[in-house]
């Protein structure tokens, strides 16, 4: 009896050597890795950006991704009703996050770190979860106060570094996902937590980050020390545990042997198959489609 194996952890100092560098897919704007950072900067109104990497063997697992941002003394709030994110695309079906399809379905986790003098009040200081391109089974969640000394139309100070977290706890089948936002360090929470959950979970392979800019604005963002964590449930930590030890009989001829195996390898997790969910209809509570201006 062989304990399933468990997804390798992902991390990236993007310092240019070996495999810290820019990842495979960049839509829209410039993805660049330099002096020890991956540096995001673009003016398209109202457009997402995104930059991925495929990390099998996540869905499933409790799993953590972190990174460190720093927003950029460059970048320019909205100048009406718009806001500028920044965050993670997790478990997506296709590498782009498009979230036009159910099979290229993923989870948004941002952070609405900047907004037009007009914006929504519920669209200042915003973490928030959504699930684009198949929303059955998903309870959105979002939090708002999540500043640090915002100054006119920001929400966190400029060239100052912050922490961004997701995790994802497994309960029986459904999916438990939890964003914040902390000090550099990664010590400090600062506001408030978002939290959604899924009865029917994705199963995508594609991690990163997703942005979108407010209208007329120019977004300079730089991230730092990305680790994606896969961690084993406390189920499957209970169930290893009985298999310290572990009896096997054979038989040989007429007569029977008993072998005793110690079983102290690394624990992991079966890697879904290639499907992200069956089909059903697009649908989310905060997003008119996946290119509305709100997602």
């Amino acid at each position: 009896m062989v304990a399933p194996a468990l997804a390798a952890t992902y991390t990236n100092d993007f310092s240019g050597t070996g495999a810290n560098t820019d990842f495979p897919t960049e839509t829209n704007g410039s993805w660049v890795v330099g002096s020890g950072v991956y540096r995001s900067n673009y003016n398209t109104s109202e457009t997402p950006s995104s930059a991925s990497i495929s990390v099998p063997g996540i869905a499933g697992t409790n799993f953590t991704i972190s990174t460190q941002f720093t927003v950029a003394s460059a970048s320019t709030a909205p100048v009406n009703t718009g806001v500028n994110t920044l965050g993670f695309g997790v478990l997506g079906g296709n590498a782009t996050f498009s979230g036009d399809t159910v099979p290229n379905a993923y989870y948004l986790a941002n952070f609405s770190f900047a907004n037009g003098p007009t914006a929504p009040s519920t669209d200042v200081a915003r973490l928030r979860i959504l699930c684009l391109g198949d929303a059955a089974g998903f309870t959105a969640g979002s939090s708002l106060n999540n500043t640090d000394g915002p100054t006119t139309g920001f929400a966190i100070q400029k060239d100052v570094t912050y922490t961004l977290r997701l995790t994802g706890t497994y309960s029986g089948s459904t999916l438990n996902l939890a964003l914040r936002l902390f000090d550099a360090t990664g010590t400090v929470q600062i506001g408030n937590t978002a939290f959604a959950s899924d009865t029917s979970p994705l199963v995508g392979s594609n991690f990163g980050y997703r942005e979108r800019t407010g209208t007329t604005t120019v977004l300079d963002v730089s991230y730092d020390n990305l680790s994606i964590i896969p961690e084993p449930s406390v189920a499957l930590l209970a169930g290893v545990a009985g298999l310290g030890w572990v009896g096997i009989r054979r038989r040989r001829g007429n007569a029977w042997t008993e072998v005793i195996h110690l079983r102290n390898g690394i624990i992991s997790m079966l890697a879904p198959g290639p499907s992200v969910r069956k089909d059903r209809a697009w649908s989310s509570a905060s997003c008119s489609s996946p290119s509305s201006s709100r997602c």
